[in-house]
């Protein structure tokens, strides 16, 4: 597994933390920074930064749109990337459209959460399925 911040700014520190926590590398696509210093530092795992996001059916693009399926219908064992984008615009339709679309339902007045909430939702979810997928005996690759 590997994340990909698309366009974001202010909460790149929160997610990398987040990424190194779950253990996941993180690469940052047309990024306005990187990591700061003393995050960079504290960081277990390989970060980098790229100039295009990848796109296909393995590829999972965090939305908030209706039409994408609820997080818990994600096929984790077919998933090898999580793309997330900035929480104004969120990421590019043309990049949601060459993905695996999944929104994280959610009930209240607000139409979406935070950047960090949507990639800990679905880290926890794919590391939860992970775990159980371990224990059946299931070879993960």
């Amino acid at each position: 597994m590997i994340v990909y911040l698309v366009e974001c700014g202010a909460n790149i520190d929160r997610c990398a933390r987040l990424c190194d926590a779950f253990r996941v590398p993180i690469s940052y696509v047309s990024c306005s920074s990187n990591p700061g210093a003393a995050t960079q530092r504290r960081m277990t795992v390989p970060w980098t930064a790229e100039d295009e996001c990848p796109t296909g059916a393995e590829v999972l693009a965090l939305t908030p749109h209706a039409s994408a399926m609820p997080i818990s219908l994600v096929a984790w064992d077919r998933v090898d990337s999580i793309l997330v984008g900035n929480e104004k615009s969120g990421l590019p339709q043309d990049v949601i459209d060459g993905c695996t679309a999944a929104r994280i339902p959610i009930y209240g007045e607000w139409h979406s959460l935070t950047i960090e909430q949507s990639l800990s939702i679905a880290l926890w979810d794919w590391h939860r399925w992970m775990a159980s997928a371990e224990h059946a005996g299931v070879t993960l690759t």
